[in-house]
């Protein structure tokens, strides 16, 4: 009703926000399913079978960027070294040659639109490739869909952040450089308990009134400066 100043703005729905001033940050969210144990080429055919591309440019109005890593494309440099295509064939392969135990279950914050809306794309996917996959809000599901945004912008804080709240151990980086920190990431992909999936804006609404508000890259709010 045009009464606020200051709104977040899910991504979905930035580009409609009616007369608003639109503030994006860099793509810092990061959204990935962790995964339960569970029979490993199964794992891959999920992976395999998600249509990132599709969900980010329909569902997510292109608000995102798809991504195989834990921290974004900016922040890494890298990023692009980790595959993130869709192959549906292998997918079917893979679970015609694997024994499937049942329908796996699919949780998510249930407070969270976004998710859900992301969640049940996965499902579909996952239903192109013979997976049979289950909406569910128990805390022991097989696959929990989350989203995280990383305590810092510095890539070695920021990947230890976001692995120790995914349940992972402490990364030992050997030095402080690039090769370190891609050799840190690339071991906790490689134990296949985690599937990358997209890096998110944070988008904020301002209202006419408001003046000088700066966001930074990582979507933290400055509002040392803000006027009405």
């Amino acid at each position: 009703v045009g009464k606020l100043d200051l709104s977040e703005v899910s991504p979905e729905t930035a580009s409609v926000a009616n007369d608003r001033r639109i503030q994006r940050s860099l793509p810092v969210q990061w959204v990935g399913l962790v995964f339960a144990p569970a029979e490993a080429r199964l794992r891959e055919a999920l992976g395999l079978s998600i249509d990132r591309a599709t969900i980010n440019n329909v569902l997510l109005r292109g608000s995102g960027e798809v991504t195989g890593s834990f921290l974004p494309e900016w922040m890494l440099g890298y990023s692009f070294l980790f595959p993130v295509s869709r192959n549906l064939d292998r997918a079917r392969q893979l679970t015609s040659e694997t024994r499937a135990s049942g329908a796996w279950s699919l949780s998510f914050d249930s407070s969270d639109p976004l998710l859900r809306l992301i969640a049940e794309r996965i499902v579909l996917n996952a239903k192109d490739a013979g997976l049979s996959l289950q909406l569910s809000n128990a805390s022991s599901a097989d696959i929990t869909l989350v989203r995280l945004m990383p305590a810092s912008t510095e890539p070695h804080i920021a990947l230890g952040n976001l692995l120790a709240r995914l349940g992972f151990p402490a990364p030992t980086f050997e030095n402080a450089s690039p090769s370190a920190l891609y050799a840190a990431e690339k071991a906790a992909l490689e134990s296949q308990r985690v599937l990358p999936l997209f890096h998110l804006r944070s988008t904020v609404a301002l209202g006419a009134a408001l003046r000088d508000l700066q966001q930074t890259d990582s979507g933290v709010w400055r509002l040392d400066n803000v006027w009405l």
